[in-house]
Order: C-alpha cells, then structure tokens, then sequence
C-alpha cells in the first residue's frame, strides 16, 4: 500500500460468517482504549446508502454525480461511478478518509488486497478454510477450535456474559465457574420451582417428559450464555436448555459437562446441531 495511512487489519469470510456482527462487538472496546476507528466496507455492486424520498436522494437521481450532506453531527458524500465496470482497490478508496484524525482502519472484505487480515471462521457453515489461499491472513477467529493443526494463532470469538446451570447438580459446577468469572448466574430450574415470570420449555426425558424453565428477565437479548451441567446422556434437557436462552434472543456461548455418556448420543447431537460443546469425562452409558 503506497499510500500513508494509519495502521489497517482486514476481515475476510464467506458471506452470512458474521463479519459484520464481529466488527459492532469489536469498535466499542477499541474505542473504549481510546481508539478513532476507521472503516472501509465493500459491498455489492447495487447497494445505496440513502433512502428514497428523501431531498438527498431526489437530487442524486436528478443527476448529481456527487452529493454531500452535512450537519453539525456528520457529514456524508454519495459519488456515482455508473461508468465504472470494476470494484475499486483500497488505495482508491482510503483518500476519502480522515486518515490524519484515524488510529486505525478496519477493512470488511476486499480479501484480495494486500494487508493483515483476519479469518472468521464457523464450522458449522460447512465451508472450508480460506487459509492458507487467501493471502494476508495473520489469524483465524472460530467459534469452534480447529481439529486440524493451522500454522496462524487461533482466536475464540465466544463471548461469554452469563453462566447458566440446568438443575440441580450443574449448579454446583456452574456457580463455581460464575464467581470465578464474575459473571451473573442463571439457573434453569424444574417446572414451578422460580416465584417469577417464566419461559418455559417441555421436553422429553429417558424416562417420561419434563418441564424446565427461566425467569424471563434472567436473560437479556444478545448475552451470550455459557451452559452447564453434569453429565449429558440423550440430550434433552441441553436442547430444552438451548430453546430457553433463544426464546429470550440470546445465543449459547457453548454447552460443558462434566461427564458425557457418549454412546447415547446428547453430545453429538448438540454438535451437530452447531453448538460448541465441550465434556470433561467421556464414559459409556450402557
């Protein structure tokens, strides 16, 4: 890059990883230290960030190749490129920031150019590694550690904001991981066993069927909830567990157990399913 800018760390993944989703949780603690972030975005060939009806946009489609609004809080410049066949390379693009203002720029995409970049990885999705073909990439992001060796550090994105335990003896396990971490504690308890508001989830047991449930207001929309409890074996109350923290608009961390009774299959099952699952102690449950 023969252009003087600030420090640049690319993104790259295959489209609907979470690239996007990565970067809004990544500004704010960059900003936190004190941070002026930059971002460079590519996006496809049809895409407009103004909306119609508005005096910005009636004045674009009236023929203005450029167009510039402004007031006291921001300033935004729209430039219409109709003539141009190809997508623009990053050294076209970084001249129409702020650079002297920035410490840093972020690139989403662009995976070609040549600059540090990061790999967001998810399993789950089924899709191969871009490493080693794309070049640049300095370090991989995963929700789920690689099987296979790769020669690039590894970084976890699972971000945990609470630990939750499925009654009664994952409360044991869980409140010892909760105060380690100083992290709120949740507990998915038995059918009318809380005093308040609850989701509630049906499922079946090896045994029959069952109950569990979770204050309503245990589980904010987004946390990340790290669960946890004994032993697995079929599977079912984890799944039971799964359904409450996503009735609440959250997302699982991962599931940990202490002991998995692996030739009855809960463990696999939740894998498969794209959790990320981590047991202590494998033993046969026949």
């Amino acid at each position: 890059m023969l252009l003087k800018s600030p420090p640049l760390l690319g993104f790259c993944a295959y489209s609907g990883t979470g690239k996007t989703t990565l970067l809004t949780q990544l500004i704010p603690v960059l900003k936190e230290h004190g941070l002026k972030i930059g971002l460079v975005k590519h996006a496809h060939s049809g895409f407009d960030t103004d909306l119609p009806g508005k005096d910005s946009y009636k004045l674009r489609k009236a023929g203005a190749c450029e167009m510039l609004v402004a007031s006291a809080k921001r300033w935004a410049l729209v430039h219409e490129t109709p003539e141009k066949t190809r997508d623009p390379v990053l050294e076209e693009l970084l001249p129409h920031l702020s650079l002297e203002d920035l410490d840093l720029v972020l690139v989403e995409g662009f995976k070609h150019e040549s600059l540090p970049k990061i790999e967001l990885h998810r399993p789950s999705l089924g899709k191969p590694y871009l490493f080693p073909n794309v070049p640049g990439i300095i370090a991989l992001a995963t929700d789920l550690a690689p099987r296979e060796d790769i020669k690039i550090p590894v970084l976890d994105i699972n971000k945990i904001d609470k630990i939750a335990a499925i009654e009664s003896r994952g409360f044991v396990f869980a409140s010892a991981v909760s105060y380690l971490l100083k992290k709120p504690f949740i507990l998915f308890r038995k059918k009318n066993k809380l005093p308040s508001d609850t989701h509630s989830v049906d499922f079946e047991l090896e045994y029959g069927t069952a109950t569990i449930e979770v204050h309503k207001d245990s589980i904010d929309k987004d946390d990340s909830v790290l669960i946890i409890d004994d032993l697995i074996a079929t599977g079912g109350t984890a799944e039971a567990a799964a359904k409450l923290v996503e009735m609440s608009n959250a997302k699982i961390a991962a599931f940990v157990f202490a002991i998995n009774l692996f030739d009855l299959g809960g463990s696999d099952n939740l894998i498969k399913k794209g959790y990320k699952v981590e047991n202590l102690m494998d033993f046969p449950g026949h």
